[in-house]
């Protein structure tokens, strides 16, 4: 059945997408809506003013299309010429704010409030922020970490701090069908014929040290959303615990963690880490949706915390099992130039670069450079 008032929004604010000679806001679409809240991001990450996006949910069961398109025409009217109103495709209207903080969008959103009340009209407004300075909890936009370190100086495991649903929305690229697809067909497959091997590793890692055979940890996904990586335990049990005394030895530069003879390592463990065996159960994380075949390699949460904003733009995309990184650098590059390679596939993803690195993982991984 479909939503009688989110339809005739839509038809509404298609038809004033071509009225930009007649005012001087147009409404945007979706798309273009999407691109103007990019651009916005990557503008204030070069050092500019924040910026608000406002989006105005019309609630009544059935308005008047006479109401709806005089509310139109008042916002095109009563915006600064520097914002910009375009469809959020939900429902939704939403007025792009810039060099507006979230004191500045409460001004304008009072504003409508009153204009909503004065015709009649129902709705609810909801703001954000970009970045988000509130730090209000574990839905802030600007990722940076509440978690607080104990007296023996060992980290709980961070509380997950993702993009709010509505600036995720507008910021991620959603898998495209091929890529989807694709992560299906061969994941399944893969699960299927490395059935036996998987057992004989989970076998194998729970006979040579005390503990499970899996370990399972909270990364960093699309937009930031968080889920729980799985892996073959390569580690003796507490060995998260121990990382910050080891943290003098770490050869990897900026948050993450890489050392190549770290004593945590079970001798089983050495193996499955050189062959890139330990991550074979990622493949059922690729067949739920929670990764794909390839994209940036997820990070545990707290490094992501550490990250800086345009590191974060590789969260745009669904995290992979293989990308770039592991096939060009992996542990013989920086983390800015591994945050690079993923800024750069991000980019220019597309089905043959996929197909390719796809092609190359196994000879990277045959060839053990970089694996640590």
């Amino acid at each position: 059945m479909i939503n009688t008032r989110t339809f005739n929004l839509g038809t509404l604010l298609h038809r004033f997408r071509h009225l930009g000679a007649k005012h001087h806001v147009s409404v945007h679409s979706v798309e273009y809506m999407r691109y103007l809240v990019q651009r916005e991001r990557y503008r204030v990450d070069r050092g500019g003013q924040p910026f608000a996006l406002l989006a105005i949910h019309i609630i009544d069961a059935d308005p008047e299309e006479r109401e709806l398109t005089s509310m139109i025409r008042w916002l095109q009217l009563h915006v600064r010429i520097t914002d910009d109103v375009g469809d959020l495709d939900d429902g939704r209207i939403g007025i792009l704010l810039p060099d507006t903080d979230r004191r500045g969008a409460e001004v304008v959103a009072e504003r409508i409030r009153s204009e909503c009340r004065q015709r009649d009209l129902a709705c609810n407004l909801e703001i954000q922020e970009y970045p988000d300075q509130s730090l209000a909890g574990p839905d802030d936009f600007d990722h940076r970490s509440r978690s607080r370190r104990s007296s023996e100086g060992q980290r709980p495991e961070a509380q997950p701090v993702e993009q709010t649903t509505l600036m995720r929305s507008l910021l991620v690229f959603p898998m495209p069908w091929w890529k989807r697809t694709t992560d299906i067909v061969v994941a399944g497959a893969l699960l299927v014929l490395t059935s036996p091997l998987q057992l004989a590793i989970a076998a194998a890692v729970k006979l040579s040290s005390p503990g499970p055979a899996f370990y399972s940890q909270h990364r960093s996904g699309l937009g930031g959303r968080p889920f729980r990586i799985v892996k073959f335990r390569t580690m003796r049990i507490g060995a998260d615990l121990e990382q910050a005394q080891l943290r003098i030895h770490n050869e990897q530069d900026g948050p993450a963690f890489k050392m190549t003879n770290d004593p945590r390592v079970t001798t089983i463990g050495r193996i499955l880490r050189k062959t890139s065996l330990d991550e074979l159960p990622q493949l059922w994380n690729v067949f739920r949706g929670d990764m794909s075949l390839v994209g940036p390699r997820p990070l545990p949460c707290h490094e992501t915390e550490q990250c800086t904003n345009w590191q974060r733009y590789r969260l745009d995309v669904t995290p992979g099992i293989t990308c770039i990184w592991q096939v060009y650098g992996r542990g013989r590059v920086g983390f800015i130039d591994w945050m690079r390679m993923d800024v750069e596939y991000l980019r220019s993803r597309s089905p043959l670069q996929d197909s390719q690195l796809l092609c190359l993982t196994l000879p990277a991984v045959l060839s053990g450079r970089g694996a640590v």
